[in-house]
């Protein structure tokens, strides 16, 4: 007769045990809003191993499915077994409550973190958090009764959660049992949900007989940190109850999104999967909210989706209209502005307070700030070395010009990215670094290509030049045959040169200016050579043979050297390209996996790390292969 009770009681405490989720509909276990605007939801499927495809909405509007990212469901966990050890659970009690928690050990998977904690009058912790089974079953079994009276069931749940806290997991569990109620404790029930909830623990409570009380503070610890509450009149049922809290936690999924909710407001989650009945969760923004003002007739800009798109589009629109602009408005004010001093339409030109020949026409708005930016920033380092790359690359742009330019890529690519495809924060001031950056590189890289043409074409360039001496030309005859015979950019940089020492300027300061402008190490020694031909005499003819001779070997040690080290550079190369590749192969084909690194503080500091790292070998390699000339 007695064993037929045990049974039936023991079936009454698992039917009371299992989850509405037994049901077929979606259950939410917690919202997580700590880190707003990132919102994290736990939520709960019916079909065991099988991740819901989750929609959420936000006040009735839609968060694209781009934005919902599932935290890996496989990524190990920290579970902390919280057991009452006062001198009520002396006997039957302790060792039903031992004998299951044993056999929960042993259903975990490795890698999971595990602790053991015990609490009578004070709590204590029988085994700290471990992936260590053996340490974790010793301590179990030597939990024990016969302390002092009192019951410190909340300070219990306090220092399990605040170890929890520190463990490196994406899931926190505490799992509680006890029979009766907080005697002498040393936390308040409120101190213990504050502790539970900051380190975003899911407390499972289990009561053996408590009383209505006591079981009502154990149903508030559940509800207000997302777990479950069950009671049970038999210990013998706890074996039950360890095993429905393991196929609960198989079955939950944290999902993680950025809320456009303002700070402070209203939030209605609407959570809807394929199959599976709606789920609602009514709760409030963390943080001050901030009424819209009301005005009438004003400028309301577009939202959702397709004003974000809209938004987009404009901002492009106007930074191309800007461009072109730009482009069109330059040439015939510089023209008139390199012209005007020449010419004899001077009364045509007022001279400003700086010197400048402006026309008398009334100037563009564009090009008074073109002019003031040049003014109030001209002098900077960072100017001066945009204005030699733009010399160099031979582009038809001012300085200014380019700046502009810059801030315009920038903001296009800072509101794609935050706005568009919904990541903010460091995404979207990388986007903005990026946007900034990529007209200055095209500029450098231009001017790259067109430094490395100049030097192959100057051994031919000196051959020339000689030959023209040799033949009874003048130097500035022999300067004309290059920009004659030449091709650009080596013709374009000498006839800049003629048109120097036509106006009046000698001829060494005209190379000279000519080599800082090509900032070419080889030209340099055509100018040395023609500076001390001036003054010591000699045949320059001979003199720019032998540079010729001396820069063309130069130029074949230079290619052999980068013959010998192109296996060195192909491996950093490699090496560098491979961490990227292999992390888009793997996002490709696991992305949750890889969300790891750009959701949670340990991968952002991993990323970092890496990067860290990687620019340092880089720096290594590229010593190790370079040569000095």
């Amino acid at each position: 007769m007695r064993l037929r009770i045990a049974i039936v009681t023991a079936l009454a405490a698992l039917v009371a045990a299992v989850p509405a989720s037994a049901s077929g509909t979606l259950q939410v276990q917690k919202v997580d809003t700590s880190a707003f605007p990132t919102v994290r939801v736990t939520v709960q499927s019916p079909t065991p191993g099988k991740a819901p495809d989750l929609s959420v909405s936000e006040n009735g509007v839609q968060v694209p499915s781009a934005n919902v990212q599932m935290v890996d469901p496989g990524a190990p966990a920290a579970i902390a077994l919280v057991i009452d050890t006062s001198n009520s659970m002396a006997g039957t009690k302790l060792n039903d409550a031992i004998s299951a928690a044993h056999g929960f050990v042993s259903a975990q998977k490795n890698g999971n973190l595990l602790g053991v904690y015990g609490f009578d009058s004070t709590a204590y912790p029988a085994a700290r958090l471990s992936p260590d089974r053996t340490e974790i079953d010793t301590a179990i079994s030597q939990l024990g009764t016969g302390g002092a009276p009192g019951t410190a069931l909340y300070g219990a749940v306090k220092l399990a959660s605040e170890d929890l806290q520190t463990a490196p997991a994406q899931r926190r569990v505490m799992i509680l049992i006890t029979d009766g109620t907080s005697q002498s404790d040393t936390a308040t029930l409120d101190e213990a949900v504050a502790a539970a909830k900051q380190a975003g623990v899911l407390v499972y409570t289990v009561g053996i007989a408590t009383s209505g009380p006591a079981q009502a503070a154990l149903n508030q610890i559940a509800s207000d940190t997302g777990g479950t509450a069950t009671s049970v009149t038999d210990s013998s049922a706890l074996a039950g109850i360890y095993s429905t809290i393991e196929s609960e936690l198989g079955n939950s999924y944290t999902y993680m999104y950025q809320s456009s909710v303002a700070p402070g407001a209203p939030l209605v989650l609407t959570l809807s999967s394929p199959g599976l009945g709606d789920a609602r969760e009514v709760l409030k923004a963390p943080g001050t909210f901030v009424p819209p003002t009301k005005s009438s007739g004003g400028l309301k800009l577009p939202t959702g989706a397709s004003g974000r798109i809209l938004m987009a589009a404009l901002v492009g629109f106007f930074v191309l209209m800007a461009m072109i602009l730009v482009m069109a408005a330059r040439p015939d004010v510089i023209l008139q502005k390199r012209i005007a001093p020449y010419t004899d339409s001077k009364k045509s030109v007022v001279v400003e307070a700086d010197g400048e020949a402006t026309p008398t026409s009334r100037i563009s708005l564009l090009h008074q700030l073109f002019i003031s930016t040049e003014r109030i920033i001209g002098s900077m380092n960072f100017w001066k070395r945009m204005s030699g790359n733009l010399e160099q690359a031979d582009l038809p742009l001012r300085t200014a010009e380019l700046f502009y330019i810059q801030i315009g890529t920038a903001i296009l690519f800072g509101f794609i990215t935050a706005f568009i495809l919904g990541h903010r924060g460091l995404f979207a001031l990388a986007a903005l670094l990026i946007g900034g950056l990529l007209p200055a590189l095209y500029v450098r890289l231009k001017a790259r290509k067109r430094l490395t043409l100049f030097e192959s074409q100057l051994p031919e360039t000196l051959i020339t030049m000689a030959a023209s001496l040799k033949a009874g030309h003048a130097f500035n005859q022999s300067v004309s045959s290059v920009v004659r015979e030449g091709a650009d950019p080596t013709a374009k940089e000498f006839s800049r040169v003629l048109a120097e020492i036509q106006l009046g300027s000698n001829s060494e300061h005209a190379l000279q200016a000519m080599a800082d402008r090509m900032n070419s190490y080889n030209f340099g020694f055509v100018v040395m050579a023609v500076n001390i031909q001036r003054t010591v005499g000699g045949s320059l003819a001979d003199i720019l043979d032998m540079v010729s001779d001396t820069v063309r070997q130069r130029q074949q040690f230079e290619r052999k050297v980068k013959a010998l080290t192109a296996q060195g550079r192909m491996s950093a190369y490699v090496l560098i390209a491979m961490p990227f590749l292999m992390g888009l192969a793997i996002f490709a084909l696991n992305p949750t996996y890889m969300s790891v690194l750009f959701t949670t503080t340990m991968g952002k500091v991993m990323v970092a790390g890496g990067l860290v790292m990687m620019g340092i070998g880089s720096m290594i390699i590229k010593k190790i292969v370079s040569f000095k000339e």
